[in-house]
């Protein structure tokens, strides 16, 4: 079916539709309540939501999303999915994943922008450079190189050995990855450079969706239909129309301020721990904390354990949340600590002193196990 309309911008709204759409059909159980993975909602008083409630805000946001991917969007309806979005992030911080976030706030500079396609390209121009910026620069890191480069992309996608890679001496062109994600950001806020830095970018896309795809290591399905979204926003955006990013334009409308500080400041914040990864463009960077699961055979954690369980140590089950997460949720969890504290105490409630935590990947030294028993 033909876009109602050929304006950049209108043809962008259109993808971030359609592509919000796949991702939420893709992960049902994520916004629902009738599942084993907690939710954590951003209050505990909201932790016991029928489940009624997380079904009529998912099924509104599918029929809106579903409209809004092929026909002229109303601002009164975008509002509601607007404000239909935001209500079931409430109700569970793992669903605030990195294109959730990206796609509410490119919603509301559509809002604010209906009648100005141009500003509203600018602003939607300033949401991706800085997601390239800081997902390159969060990528320079020990981490990276040894999680995302050797173990995954050498090792698993490439299929070499460590003494192949020792001999060749691939581990440090690793960093080469982050340094041209960085530089291709930069280059988008520069017209002379803008195409051949989105360009890069594509191609950057693609080779991840190859080592991500079916054809791949095939992990992490959530991400192949925001990776394709991506590829067609740059090219609409950068390629097909040179959108300038930093302009007096974006000054004009003070109430997309609040887009420029969470995509140009707080982001930094993350650097010092004071702001979520998947809310600063940290993205692949392997730096996310960590949450191992140990539980013990009994009869309470047979529902659990009969699906999640990654390997059994004499009579230890051993979860790692995340790949829970993404069997049930088909999304990674949310790698916050204060949400793996929240998890936590749920799930001692359920399994009181059968069960066991381990936190890794972080400069943090406390137990959650030792919290739970304060």
């Amino acid at each position: 079916m033909k876009l109602y309309c050929s304006k950049p911008t209108y043809y962008a709204i259109n993808i971030v539709c359609l592509f919000w759409l796949v991702a939420k059909i893709m992960s049902y159980n994520l916004w629902v309540n009738d599942r084993l993975f907690p939710t954590i909602a951003i209050h505990t008083w909201l932790d016991n939501m029928p489940n009624f409630y997380h079904q009529c805000l998912y099924f509104t946001s599918i029929i809106l999303l579903s409209t809004y991917s092929i026909i002229k969007p109303n601002k009164a309806l975008l509002l509601i999915l607007l404000i239909v979005e935001i209500l079931s992030c409430i109700l569970d911080y793992n669903r605030w994943q990195p294109w959730q976030y990206q796609y509410i706030c490119m919603l509301y500079v559509f809002i604010s922008c209906i009648n100005d396609y141009q500003k509203a390209t600018q602003w939607f121009a300033l949401i991706l450079g800085c997601t390239y910026l800081y997902s390159g620069f969060y990528k320079f890191n020990y981490f990276f190189i040894h999680n995302m480069w050797v173990e995954t992309i050498l090792k698993e996608f490439a299929h070499l050995s460590a003494t192949q890679i020792k001999t060749f001496k691939l581990t440090n062109m690793g960093f080469a990855l982050p340094l041209i994600e960085f530089a291709a950001a930069v280059g988008l806020f520069y017209k002379h450079w803008q195409k051949k830095a989105a360009i890069t970018i594509i191609c950057m896309h693609i080779g991840l969706l190859v080592i991500l795809g079916p054809i791949g290591i095939n992990y992490n399905h959530i991400v192949w239909p925001w990776n394709i979204a991506m590829i067609l926003l740059v090219y609409t955006i950068f390629v097909k129309k040179h959108t300038a990013i930093v302009n007096f334009n974006l000054l004009l409308k003070p109430s997309l301020y609040i887009i420029a500080f969470l995509w140009v400041l707080m982001p930094l914040a993350n650097y010092f721990g004071k702001w979520p990864t998947y809310l600063s463009s940290n993205l692949y960077s392997s730096k996310a904390i960590g949450l191992k699961v140990k539980i013990k055979d009994s009869k309470a954690s047979q529902n659990l354990i009969l699906k999640y369980v990654d390997q059994k140590i004499n009579e230890q089950n051993i979860i790692y949340l995340q790949n829970w997460a993404l069997k049930e949720l088909n999304t990674p969890q949310f790698p916050e600590w204060f949400c793996y504290q929240k998890m936590a105490k749920k799930l001692k409630q359920i399994h009181h002193q059968n069960i066991e935590f381990e936190v890794y990947n972080t400069p943090k030294n406390d137990s959650l196990t030792l919290i739970l028993n304060k």
